[in-house]
């Protein structure tokens, strides 16, 4: 109860501080086996949560210069929802961590939107 644990009612004062940030994360590139297992323990390391993974795999039209969905294609298009408290990320840093570890396995692009850039956009 909060009256037999004074530190209970500190730790919530704390916890309403926390500035939640969410925002989409956007990986295109070859698709290679294990990719998304070191992308997603990398946002673990980070203290971001995984709200949502959608994965495309398929190949490129080349007349169109467009990605077209195919089951079992070479490439992979995938998007990450996450969430993390603003103040617990350097974002420059992630975003730099991001490029370089998805370089190295195999993601072609990368690109890491939060809602609020996202919305800046649109005005």
């Amino acid at each position: 109860t909060p009256k037999a644990d004074g530190g209970w009612a500190a730790a919530t004062a704390v916890a309403r501080k926390v500035n939640r940030v969410t925002g989409t994360l956007y990986l295109f590139g070859v698709d290679r086996p294990g990719q998304l297992a070191v992308i997603t323990k990398m946002l673990s390391e980070q203290r971001l949560t995984v709200l949502h993974l959608h994965v495309q795999s398929g190949g490129a039209d080349l007349e169109k210069c467009d990605f077209v969905q195919a089951s079992g294609g070479p490439l992979a298009e995938n998007r990450i929802r996450i969430a993390f408290d603003e103040a617990g990320v350097d974002l420059a840093a992630l975003r730099a961590e991001i490029e370089e570890i998805g370089r190295q396995i195999g993601y072609a692009v990368t690109c890491l939107v939060t809602d609020v850039e996202s919305q800046l956009r649109a005005w």
